[in-house]
């Protein structure tokens, strides 16, 4: 057996950053938050936080796809883009844009089925001025016939670019077997069909919608912000208290379905070529605490994946590939949807899964809960109160808006309560899951007598009603396999000091001292190996990963463990990240399973089967993902997904034990902490200086992705130079290039750039349209680029400098939250992560117009 050596690394965390942790949801729920409403209605919440690094603010407004009249579905969604077109003090379509841009910041909107929000995220200085902006276009939006003309453009090839994802046809089933007096038949996110009107008819219509809904009793406020409470309170007072109040209808609540549409089975008539079955339940909306934690708990239970699990039933019996469960739904009506990927024989015993999933429910009813399972779910969400935040300011602020509309508890930290729950409790709450309260529905290709069409989406359906016989067999399933999980071995054993060793028979010297939240594992890969080689061994190791501790890998991840797998042409990288406590734990557990040269064919056959299932699977995402994938792919030397899938399929265990066998017998592990890391001999890497162009390794666009293209710029010359100028670059391009794609040429709805930092340093170009191949797509990117680079325009003095201020804060931003992702440039440069971002500074302010443009020109 071969013993791999491990060098530890601790990962420097300079003091500067060190000073600034972090929020937790405890923390600002009970120190930091400040509640109040105005005058005129509108409840705001305000996060003041001294140490944030930015400032965020969500409105959220009362009002969505539920809301649209009969008469012009899609409405509020076509209102939500229409808003961000210009306003009476700033009308121009780009004003609110370019603001945003030179704020340092973002934006974004969404409708939902019962609101609509907004949300951005600025440096602090920039405040004032958005809540004046933010106000302004809200409130006083000026919707003319144009900028109606473009919504509608953009909400039908949003319609159009979605149109033939399954869940989204499955969808379109779900609204058209929903009872005819419930508003969730509508169709909310609309389509040039459904907004079927003249110009000015529209205009009129989402006037009056906007007049009725945009008004501060309908609406509420989430800041967070460095600004005290009071400064705060007294921007929001100026910006959105002189506003006046409205009279807002209410819709009624009414049951989702008809009893004639309930214990029903609707067979769907399948694109895709992986079956599923969707067991849906109606529920009690979860905006109440107990309702809420019952449906967790249950939730849970469902979907827990270790031995006694419905998933490993299944699993065995060659039935499934997957279960979840999730809540769909709004505060009118809710469902808890239990979402199973079947096998072909799963498919053609459809009936023999559903009795799996009641005799589970069955055995709810029927056994004594243990005491830990409750207790484990009320520590997780208690630890969770208690860790970081990681996600950006904008995104969380508004989720905490979400539940502001609809609960009269603490917003930010209603979502994690978990209430103590009896017996009984649980019991009251299993009546709801009954195969009289479902509606079961099937993706086959096998659709018998009448059938029916959903509107748009064209979707062809039957339905028919499951017999008293079998909905009574069902409630009266049993299976002696079926059991509660264990307790969660994550949770009940830790361990405050973790030895490092990967095998047990020997255990390593350097303990682990004061972990934060990550631990890196960088695997050199051969050079000799081809890129083929490289990404095969990658995807199967990635695969061993993911299902290497068996039943404890569910148990990690309920406990807050995770994985992190990249690779590029040179490395593999994987971040671990969880609590302290039994991080290296995981960490040695897993890698001991995925690196041990001892494989069986039967864990073998079973990666390779994950590895194809997923691949596939990749056949359903929206083409821009496909292609984004597929450019990946390309720098492998792999031409698309099925080439993959080919070469996976034909490998067998003898190549990939060799290809194993290559791996170094030293890894490198990192873990963040304090001190000064033993880099010293580590090469250093010598910042290049701006007047060298850079050399672009290869530039990748790929054709094969049904009507998108990702047009990638790739360097691999030097990791500070490469990111520097392509970081520039994109904040220069990205806004000039969505804007012309979207609002100028109506080409697409979906254009965007991603700036990637695996695999050499790429900024990517992603687009997709309903009406253009492509390979046509992939000639207007390139095109696009060369009038770029001919007139000249995008690159001015000014617009340079704001580009670099823009990305010398996003890299700050990023390097303080998500530093694993840096780690490989960080070693390449100097000792620590100050040195390398003070190297990275100093060459993005050195960046020229000519940088720029020598990029464009190769």
């Amino acid at each position: 057996m071969k013993l791999l050596k491990l060098l530890v690394l601790m990962f420097f965390t300079n003091s500067a950053v060190a000073a600034s942790p972090l929020l937790t949801l405890s923390k600002a729920s009970s120190e930091l938050s400040h509640s109040l409403q105005l005058d005129n209605g509108l409840l705001v919440n305000i996060i003041s936080d001294p140490r944030a690094t930015s400032s965020a603010i969500s409105v959220n407004i009362g009002a969505g796809q539920r809301h649209s009249p009969e008469k012009y579905q899609g409405l509020p969604h076509l209102l939500e883009h229409a808003v961000f077109m210009g306003s009476t003090a700033f009308p121009a379509p780009s004003d609110w844009d370019d603001f945003v841009k030179s704020a340092g910041g973002w934006s974004n909107a969404s409708t939902r089925p019962d609101n609509t929000r907004y949300h951005l995220q600025i440096e602090h200085e920039y405040l004032y001025q958005s809540l004046v902006r933010l106000s302004d276009l809200l409130f006083k939006p000026l919707l003319t016939v144009d900028v109606v003309d473009i919504g509608v453009a953009e909400v039908n090839e949003e319609f159009l670019t979605g149109k033939t994802s399954e869940w989204q046809r499955i969808l379109s089933v779900i609204r058209a077997t929903t009872s005819t007096a419930n508003s969730a038949k509508l169709f909310g996110t609309g389509n040039k069909a459904s907004l079927n009107g003249s110009s000015q008819e529209l205009r009129l219509a989402a006037q009056q919608f906007h007049s009725t809904y945009y008004v501060p009793n309908n609406m509420v406020l989430v800041i967070y912000t460095n600004q005290n409470y009071e400064q705060a309170a007294k921007l929001v007072s100026k910006t959105f208290g002189r506003l006046d109040r409205g009279n807002i209808p209410k819709l009624q609540r009414v049951d989702l379905h008809d009893t004639s549409q309930l214990s029903s089975l609707y067979k769907i008539d399948a694109k895709s070529a992986n079956a599923s079955v969707d067991i849906r339940f109606n529920i009690p909306t979860r905006f109440d605490k107990k309702n809420r934690s019952l449906a967790r708990y249950v939730a849970e239970l469902i979907g827990h994946e270790t031995k006694g699990s419905i998933l490993s039933y299944l699993k065995a019996e060659g039935l499934a590939h997957s279960v979840s469960t999730g809540f769909q739904g709004d505060s009118y009506n809710e469902v808890l949807d239990v979402y199973i990927q079947l096998t072909d024989e799963g498919k053609e015993n459809y009936q023999e899964v559903i009795n799996v999933v009641f005799a589970y429910i069955n055995m709810l009813n029927t056994n004594t809960h243990p005491h830990y399972i409750n207790a484990e779910l009320q520590y997780l969400q208690a630890q969770a109160m208690n860790t970081q935040i990681s996600r950006d300011a904008g995104d969380w602020v508004s989720d905490i808006s979400d539940l502001m509309l609809f609960t009269q508890e603490d917003p930010i930290i209603f979502g994690y309560s978990q209430d103590s729950l009896s017996q009984s409790d649980i019991q009251d709450y299993l009546q709801y899951i009954s195969p009289n309260n479902m509606q079961v529905f099937l993706t086959t290709n096998e659709i018998e007598g009448e059938t029916f069409i959903t509107p748009y989406y064209e979707t062809i359906y039957s339905q028919s009603i499951f017999s008293t016989l079998q909905t009574t067999t069902w409630m009266k399933a049993s299976l002696s396999e079926l059991a509660f999980p264990s307790p969660n071995i994550f949770i009940s054993k830790t361990t405050e000091k973790q030895n490092l060793g990967i095998h047990k028979e020997r255990t390593f010297s350097g303990e682990i001292l004061g972990l934060e939240s990550d631990a890196l594992v960088t695997i050199a890969l051969d050079e000799r190996l081809t890129l083929i080689d490289k990404m095969s061994l990658s995807i199967m190791l990635k695969a061993y990963l993911e299902t290497s501790l068996g039943d404890n890998d569910y148990f990690a991840k309920l406990a807050g463990y995770r994985m992190n797998f990249k690779s590029d042409a040179d490395f593999i990288k994987i971040v671990f990240s969880g609590e302290k406590s039994n991080l290296m734990t995981y960490l040695n557990s897993v890698l001991t399973e995925v690196l041990n040269p001892s494989i069986s064919n039967e864990s073998f056959l079973q990666a390779k089967k994950k590895v194809i299932f997923e691949l596939e699977s990749k056949a359903e995402d929206k083409a821009f993902k496909q292609a984004f994938f597929n450019m990946n792919l390309l720098k492998f030397g792999i031409m698309s997904s099925d080439s993959l899938i080919s070469i996976v399929e034909s490998m067998t265990l003898k190549q990939y034990k060799s290809l194993l066998s290559n791996l170094p017998d030293d890894l490198f592990i990192l873990v963040p902490n304090k001190g000064t890391p033993p880099f010293k001999n580590l090469k250093k890497s010598t910042p290049k200086k701006t007047d060298e162009k850079a050399k672009i390794t290869k530039v990748v666009g790929f054709p094969n992705a049904g009507n998108a293209a990702a047009y990638s710029l790739w360097l691999n010359d030097n990791p500070v130079f490469d990111l520097a100028v392509l970081s520039v670059l994109n904040e220069v391009i990205a806004a000039p290039f969505k804007a012309e794609m979207r609002m100028k040429r109506k080409l697409a709805y979906i254009a965007d750039t991603h700036l990637s930092v695996d695999s050499g340093i790429s900024l990517t170009f992603i687009i997709e349209s309903s009406h253009h191949s492509s390979k046509e797509l992939e000639i207007v990117v390139k095109d696009y680029l060369k009038d770029q680079l001919d007139s000249g325009t995008l690159f001015s003095d000014e617009s340079i400098k704001l580009a670099k201020v823009n990305t010398l804060r996003k890299l700050e931003d990023n390097l303080l939250r998500e530093p694993t992702n840096y780690t490989l440039q960080v070693l390449q440069v100097g000792s620590s992560l100050s040195d390398y971002k003070n190297c990275l500074n100093q060459v993005i302010k050195g960046i020229t117009k000519e940088d720029l443009l020598a990029i464009l020109e190769q």
